[in-house]
């Protein structure tokens, strides 16, 4: 029989665990009895001080034979030195020994079009079994880690827990474009609170951020509180990433008032799904907008329906200063994503317009644009005329010009998101008996079966050692 001795020192580094193996019993027939799960070791590290040494003696009794001489534990790892520590938790940190299980996201650097910062990426997984038997009824325990352990912003947009239905936004500080990015999603905590920070996702450029969901209100998640009031007879419906609004192009709209973070210049970013309904009911529906008359101030984006163009337009206080429509006609009862980016660089300003992650069209233009006091409001101007019919989801407003990879990467990300990560099988914190993390050595104790007058259970064996000089240096 094998008894182990682990001992804990005063600093050590502790490793945590990815991958589980498992520990035989081999009899002197041959036969393999499966014992228990182990933690495979490998080392990613972090460093523990003890306040005191500690010994501990942990003696694991599975049975004592005095028939089988042949008995012993293959574990199948190797024990390291003290220069290379236990790995118990593999490639990257168990976040909190709370919560029990987790799985591996793979982003393909493939999909990304150039290294990004501080980047919202969309995780959107239609169901999963281990989130559904597992998590919290509502998602509250559901964490984002980096492969460090470091806690990730996230927001949850939806969540069903009776499929496990999941779409969160991500912040990841860096996504790299030359090597996968790794992340783990965490859950099986029953008791803790909601562990999302949706405002932090969105970076301080983001001046709304309406994933327009809701019955009466659509809420923003930057922490601009741009709450959108919903007018007339729109609807909450299945839009391109969870739920949207459809209007009907009779004084429906989206009203998120006048707050001043709208009130940009110069430079900026709108983007939308949009899904055209089908005989708009006049010639220049709004998709969002945010002007004022006397003067005529602000900007919008808009679809002409002689045209079938989309368009966005600036006003800087005397007129009309800047105007682009799209290259691509927009057909109806079809998914557009639309990015329209105005940048100003001090002399010109430069207009883009991006259709589904692509560049459309471009122009340089020797005016600018100055902001508005007025509503911002989706789906309509000045509330309640040029109302927009069809479909609206993922409105966003930013201060700055995102720049081509930035909404290239967005794109590939919220067109297919499993083509843009992987999620990997569940991994659990521990099985079978527990391996203590804090212990850097072992010795194999072995008791003569032949010392031994029958098979006992619950035995208390005494271990008396004289002198160890490996304990005296180590413990």
């Amino acid at each position: 029989m094998l008894l182990y001795i682990l001992v804990k020192t005063y600093k050590y580094t502790y490793n945590q665990v990815l991958n589980r193996d498992a520990i035989y019993i081999n009899n002197l027939e041959g036969n393999n009895i499966r014992l228990f799960n182990i933690l495979e070791r490998k080392c990613i590290s972090w460093k523990k001080t003890l306040a005191f040494p500690i010994i501990a003696i942990l003696i694991t009794c599975i049975f004592i034979s005095p028939y089988n001489s042949e008995i012993e534990i293959d574990v199948k790892y190797d024990i390291n030195p003290f220069d290379q520590p236990l790995n118990l938790l593999g490639d990257g940190l168990w976040w909190d020994s709370n919560w029990l299980y987790r799985k591996e996201i793979i982003i393909d650097h493939d999909q990304v079009d150039d290294n990004l910062a501080d980047f919202p990426v969309l995780i959107n997984i239609d169901s999963d079994s281990d989130l559904r038997d597992k998590a919290q009824n509502d998602g509250d325990d559901i964490v984002f880690t980096d492969i460090n352990g470091n806690k990730l912003n996230h927001e949850i947009e939806l969540y069903n827990g009776g499929t496990g239905k999941l779409i969160a936004w991500v912040k990841l500080p860096s996504l790299s474009s030359i090597e996968d990015t790794k992340l783990y999603m965490f859950y099986g905590n029953y008791e803790c609170g909601n562990q999302e920070n949706p405002t932090q996702v969105w970076d301080s450029n983001y001046k709304g951020i309406w994933h327009m969901s809701g019955t009466g209100t659509t809420k923003d998640s930057t922490s601009n509180n741009n709450d959108g009031d919903i007018e007339g007879n729109t609807n909450q419906v299945t839009g391109r990433i969870g739920y949207c609004q459809l209007f009907d192009g009779v004084g429906d709209y989206v009203n998120c008032g006048d707050d001043n973070s709208l009130d940009i210049t110069q430079d900026i970013t709108l983007s939308a799904w949009v899904r055209l309904g089908t005989d708009q009911t006049n010639n220049y529906p709004r998709i969002m907008c945010r002007r004022q008359t006397n003067p005529l101030r602000g900007y919008d984006m808009f679809y002409t329906s002689n045209y079938q163009r989309a368009v966005q337009t600036y006003y800087d206080g005397s007129g009309k200063s800047i105007q682009d429509a799209t290259d691509t006609t927009l057909a109806d009862t079809t998914w557009y994503k639309l990015d329209a980016v105005v940048s100003y660089g001090g002399g010109d300003s430069s207009v883009y317009w991006y259709v589904n992650g692509e560049l459309d069209s471009y122009y340089a233009d020797p005016d600018t644009f100055v902001g508005s006091d007025g509503d911002f409001e989706i789906a309509t101007r000045y509330s309640g005329t040029y109302c927009f019919k069809g479909w609206i989801d993922e409105v966003r407003v930013s201060n700055v010009p995102r720049d081509a990879s930035w909404i290239y990467s967005s794109y590939i990300n919220q067109n297919n998101p499993s083509s843009f990560y992987s999620v990997g099988d569940e991994e659990i914190i521990s099985q079978g008996p527990p391996v203590l993390p804090d212990y850097l050595y072992r010795k194999e104790i072995i008791i003569d079966h032949d010392q031994v007058d029958d098979n006992l259970a619950n035995f208390p064996v005494l271990i008396n050692i004289d002198s160890d000089s490996d304990l005296r240096d180590k413990a």
